[in-house]
């Protein structure tokens, strides 16, 4: 969860500072008030490509940041710990662009590359905005939606690991299949000589 979100230099935001409490935060406002820059930014903060009109053009870096709850998220210290990344119950996410447009993702800290950023957030920022229920119609989404909702993770490791030690006996089975008739064929070729 983020408690505090800063932007710096994104578009027409010179600085803005938001700390978020708990539950469910929405944006409002009319058009042209920013709400579109502060998503981009919470986009940006999860690791995804810069957009050409997001660069500032003042010569500025554009800097983005944010303060973020992970006390009860154990699948983000767990990645957090394969990076050798040291946390406790919070972490600083940083996202830097330069006026070249080059980015930094940095986990407190520390240089991480944008797929670890996306892995690290895909667990804690969630956006939904208008028309983002349209995702509910991608059938790709919907096995993944099922098993969170059901808490199936440990039963689906058993059954991939299950699948998979089927998928090479079968294969074996196979090979074996391929020798015994590859065999029948020799001697059938044998005995007709």
């Amino acid at each position: 969860m983020i408690k505090h979100l800063s932007i710096t230099n994104l578009l027409l935001i010179e600085k803005i500072e938001i700390n978020i409490g708990s539950g469910l935060c929405v944006l409002t406002g009319e058009t042209g008030a920013g709400k579109s820059m502060i998503l981009d930014s919470l986009d940006l903060l999860s690791g995804r490509r810069i957009k050409p009109n997001v660069r500032p053009n003042n010569e500025k870096k554009t800097i983005i940041s944010a303060l973020i709850d992970i006390d009860d998220n154990s699948r983000v210290k767990d990645y957090l710990a394969t990076l050798e990344i040291e946390c406790e119950e919070q972490i600083i996410i940083k996202r830097i662009i330069d006026t070249d447009g080059k980015s930094k993702a940095l986990v407190n800290d520390n240089l991480v590359s944008l797929n670890s950023l996306k892995e690290i957030t895909t667990h804690v920022i969630e956006v939904h905005s208008q028309f983002s229920e349209q995702g509910l119609l991608d059938n790709s989404t919907h096995l993944k939606t099922l098993d969170e909702f059901g808490d199936y993770k440990n039963k689906l490791i058993k059954l991939s690991k299950v699948w998979d030690e089927m998928k090479l006996v079968e294969e074996d089975f196979f090979k074996k299949k391929k020798i015994i008739e590859q065999a029948k064929t020799n001697h059938e070729i044998q005995k007709n000589d």
